[in-house]
């Protein structure tokens, strides 16, 4: 997640497309453990799962967050293989699924960040309304709002 602190290294009144701005580096420590709670309570949620199926729409943030569930379980001690957009055999595989979505204005802002390619907007606005269809026909998936990936908001269950 990119945090943005005015009178860092930018100009007091700049405009950055962060996921939060913070008046001072005092206020970084409470948010990231905010996100460690909403991790935690995802474990919590997925108690008896093995493996966990991250899906989602592309740049809302499945990499990160399976990676930060890995990390989390491997925290506690916890044996969790979580599989980030799996597929066929592998989606078969998961004994629960998270899906995450964002808003439209928040995937394009990410896709602008990207330095690969040469147009990631129009990549992403070619593989939307699959990965939108994908979510929808999920069942028994929770969805997660993956607009602020530092306060995780479970949109449903």
């Amino acid at each position: 997640p990119f945090v943005h602190i005015p009178r860092g290294y930018g100009g007091l009144h700049e405009e950055v497309a962060a996921e939060a701005t913070l008046d001072g580096i005092d206020q970084l420590l409470p948010l990231l453990q905010g996100r460690g709670r909403a991790l935690a309570a995802l474990l919590e949620r997925f108690a008896g799962a093995k493996t966990l199926g991250v899906v989602g729409l592309p740049f809302a943030g499945k990499t990160l967050l399976s990676r930060d569930l890995e990390r989390a379980a491997r925290a506690r001690d916890r044996t969790l293989e979580v599989l980030d957009d799996p597929v066929g055999a592998d989606l078969a595989r998961c004994d629960a699924l998270i899906g995450i979505t964002a808003s439209e204005a928040t995937l394009v802002r990410r896709a602008r960040g990207q330095r690969v390619g040469v147009a990631p907007v129009e990549a992403l606005m070619e593989a939307l309304p699959a990965a939108r269809a994908r979510l929808a026909s999920l069942t028994g998936a929770i969805l997660i709002d993956g607009d602020n990936p530092l306060d995780l908001m479970i949109e449903r269950a």
